[in-house]
């Protein structure tokens, strides 16, 4: 896992978040015993219990070490064992999984619209990165050393005090304020041009919680009788490449045409995902969806699900866009000519805002409209 934070005394904020699942030390350690148990022509199978988790303890030892080059010895059978892996060898022999290390460093870095030179700290957290080419393949992409005051595993074991101490409120430490993100994007199922399977992103991985986004979808035919919403997270164009979260289906009326459906989801630091549809009728269907990795009260549940509702509140409702839009229009009638027609464009990318229901780009093209047209928003 990769994130970069921005730290102002209290506030830590995350801009982005990257990780590979499937990857972690575990690996590294695995494929190393393989290679010593292939360097000894020793089967695995011939290997008992304990002796392949005395194994597996001496190459954990080792990999962390720093040793150079890699000594490694074990027992077989009453029999010691030894071999060593310099540097080259040991890059040779993990590179596979070195190169999937990079993936989500650049991700991250990419998500946060950041170089590498622009980062000023480079922390290592968690055994595996204790390893020296882990190490080494950080210092390569950063161009600097990392934090070095505390080892990797320390870091970890001051995380956990530091944010248990915060729920408890200790007047030992000062409050820090922790501004997260979801790290991967969570959408819909839906068909387009007549395929199937197709993901639609409602919210973008790497955008700040506590968040509500809608988006508007259509029925497929005129007499369709319900939908079926599949929630799904991931980074896929198709569904069956990411996870499938919540599937559950919603009645509709039969009126002879299509109908417009607006789904919204809203996701808070806790995990907590609330899934609303909105139909043409005006009735709303809702799911409530725990992502949390830590099991929720009914009364944390009741109180996120309060936080997020007021959040849910279209960008074109609120007084401040209505304003905006109110004086946009009054601009554009008093003007003329090619004054007109440029705040006549003005006014087609603040509604194409507005549609988009992103609060952040709706903000960001006020701003910018206010600027260019010397307007006061306030």
């Amino acid at each position: 896992d990769v994130t970069v934070l921005e730290y102002a005394t209290p506030v830590i904020e995350v801009h982005a978040s990257a990780g590979d699942n499937f990857l972690g030390g575990e690996d590294f350690t695995h494929m190393l015993v393989d290679e010593v148990l292939k360097r000894a022509d020793v089967a695995r199978t011939t290997l008992n219990e304990s002796e392949l988790a005395a194994l597996y303890a001496c190459v954990e030892a080792a990999k962390c070490s720093n040793q150079s080059p890699l000594h490694i010895r074990w027992q077989y059978q009453d029999e010691t064992r030894e071999c060593e892996f310099y540097e080259n060898e040991l890059e040779d022999l993990w590179l596979p999984l070195l190169n999937r290390l990079r993936v989500p460093i650049e991700q991250a870095l990419r998500d946060a619209r950041l170089k590498p030179s622009q980062i000023d700290s480079l922390v290592l957290v968690g055994g595996a990165s204790q390893m020296p080419l882990v190490q080494r393949i950080a210092v390569r992409l950063f161009g600097k050393l990392p934090y070095q005051s505390y080892d990797p595993s320390t870091i970890v074991a001051l995380g956990a005090a530091i944010q248990a101490a915060c729920r408890l409120r200790s007047e030992d430490i000062e409050e820090v304020i922790l501004t997260d993100i979801c790290p991967y994007s969570l959408g819909v199922e839906v068909n387009r041009q007549g395929v199937s399977g197709i993901f639609s992103p409602i919210i973008e991985r790497n955008t700040t919680v506590p968040v509500s986004r809608v988006e508007t979808y259509s029925t497929m035919h005129p007499e369709q009788d319900s939908i079926t919403v599949n929630v799904y997270q991931g980074e896929n164009h198709k569904v069956k490449n990411n996870i499938l979260v919540e599937s559950f289906d919603v009645p509709l009326k039969k009126t002879g045409a299509y109908q417009s459906i607006d789904i919204r989801f809203s996701y808070d630091i806790n995990g907590l995902l609330e899934v609303d549809v909105l139909l043409e009728d005006g009735s709303v269907k809702s799911r409530v969806i725990n992502h949390s990795p830590v099991t929720l009260s009914a009364q944390q549940i009741e109180e996120s699900r309060t936080r997020l509702s007021a959040l849910k509140i279209y960008p074109r409702d609120m007084l401040i866009n209505r304003t905006f839009k109110a004086k946009l229009e009054e601009l554009w009638a008093r003007a003329l000519g090619d004054e007109r027609e440029e705040i006549g464009r003005v006014i087609t990318d603040f509604d194409a805002a507005l549609q988009s229901n992103d609060m952040a780009r709706v903000d960001e093209v006020r701003r910018r409209a206010s600027v260019y047209l010397a307007i006061e928003t306030s």
